[in-house]
């Protein structure tokens, strides 16, 4: 016979880049939103909990720039700020993909993040799926099957307000389950609750549903994992860990609710000023069902207070600084030397530069897209006043002398 030989790699843990990294547009136009082309400052926090001293410690966030940690003990967090500009040609009113790259005696390794990209144009308030015909969903909801469950539908059974309600089917074979996801949600306060009508009928102990949210980078978890508190008839059970059920082994709603409830939910704190996503998750196993003649989840009359669903968003694209160049000429097509070109924003910020041998004058920096009022002055020349739309480099601006 011949012989077996079976290697194992004890590779050991590496940096993670927890917890999630905050990021902000103080050195952008700081009205709390993330834009294309802003200049952002990302703080990002690593976690070294290998047991081993991890020695030149560094962060490069690819199209950024880097940091030091220096030497970071074997159970120690540290932070450092890196700046980044958003790329301009991100969509507004999604997600931009960020690579960290993380390097340190212990090896290299690799992160992504996601930042939302965009500025909430309008919100509401509330949703209760009857402005479709079901099966359809409201614009911005997704549904999605998992494991091979019944999909969540727009159902006209049962609603706890007509015409209809959300409704995910509980198996008596295959098991899986089946998501619903939310439009964006705008989180404007610290103390902002998330209210829902539902009722359930499912295994009990086995079938169920769970309320996750995704704020920022970190991804979907469950509501109170990620901090949120319910204020009023949370999860009943737990559910065991039953074949093909996608939230088997968690904490849920279970059993037979015996008529529609009124579930109110605190969000995370981390959640304030942040654009979010809700996600309702049902999971059953592969087989026995809820006890009544529809047995599954149906959820109705979603509504938020101090948070918003995102109905559209703006952004003020940031094409970055930019420079404005021309000359100075007299009257008669000449060189002015020496002539004073000042430069104003809407703020009214004036900038001033003299202009050189050859009568050029060049402003660096610029921001854009802005409006900006542009003079020269002389002794012996009146010119007139130009007005720029400025969304790029301007070159060969030129101003001639008026007797």
């Amino acid at each position: 016979l011949g012989t077996i030989r079976v290697t194992e790699s004890f590779d050991p843990p590496n940096l993670a880049q927890t917890p999630t990294l905050a990021v902000n547009d103080s050195n952008g136009d700081n009205d709390g939103y993330i834009e294309p082309g802003e200049d952002v400052t990302l703080t990002i926090p690593l976690t070294n909990s290998s047991g081993a001293v991890a020695t030149g410690v560094s962060v490069q966030v690819v199209g950024g720039s880097s940091a030091n940690y220096g030497t970071m003990s074997g159970l120690s967090t540290a932070t450092q700020s890196v700046t980044y500009r958003i790329p301009v040609g991100t969509t507004c009113g999604s997600p931009v993909n960020v690579t960290l790259n993380v390097n340190s005696s212990i090896g290299p390794i690799t992160y992504v993040r996601s930042i939302f990209v965009g500025k909430p144009s309008g919100v509401t308030p509330s949703e209760n799926f009857d402005g479709v015909t079901a099966p359809a969903l409201p614009t911005g909801w997704e549904a999605v099957a998992v494991s091979g469950g019944p999909n969540f539908v727009s159902s006209t059974t049962n609603p706890d307000s007509a015409p209809n309600a959300m409704f995910a089917l509980n198996p008596t074979s295959v098991g899986g389950g089946t998501d619903l996801t939310s439009p964006y949600v705008s989180v404007t306060s610290p103390t902002a609750t998330l209210t829902f009508r539902h009722t359930y009928d499912t295994e009990e102990d086995w079938d169920g549903g769970v309320l996750e949210i995704n704020v920022g980078s970190g991804g979907f978890k469950d509501i109170l994992m990620a901090g949120g508190t319910f204020v009023q008839n949370g999860y009943n059970g737990a559910l065991g860990g039953g074949r093909n059920n996608p939230v088997a082994s968690r904490a849920a709603w279970t059993g037979n609710s015996a008529g529609y409830l009124t579930t109110i939910v605190q969000l995370p704190a981390s959640a304030s000023g942040k654009i979010v996503q809700l996600r309702w998750r049902f999971g059953s196993d592969d087989n026995t069902d809820g006890t009544g003649l529809d047995p599954g989840w149906r959820i109705d009359g979603i509504a938020l207070s101090g948070a918003g669903f995102v109905s559209g968003f703006t952004c003020s694209v940031d094409a970055g600084p930019v420079t404005v160049s021309g000359r100075v000429l007299t009257s008669s097509g000449f060189a002015m030397r020496n002539a004073s070109v000042t430069l104003i924003d809407g703020d009214g910020v004036t900038r001033k530069v003299t202009t050189g041998t050859f009568g050029t004058f060049q402003f660096d920096n610029v921001v854009t897209p802005r409006t900006y009022t542009l003079n020269v002055s002389s002794k012996r020349y009146r010119f007139a006043t130009q007005t720029l739309d400025l969304t790029g480099v301007l070159s060969n601006i030129e101003f001639i002398g008026l007797e």
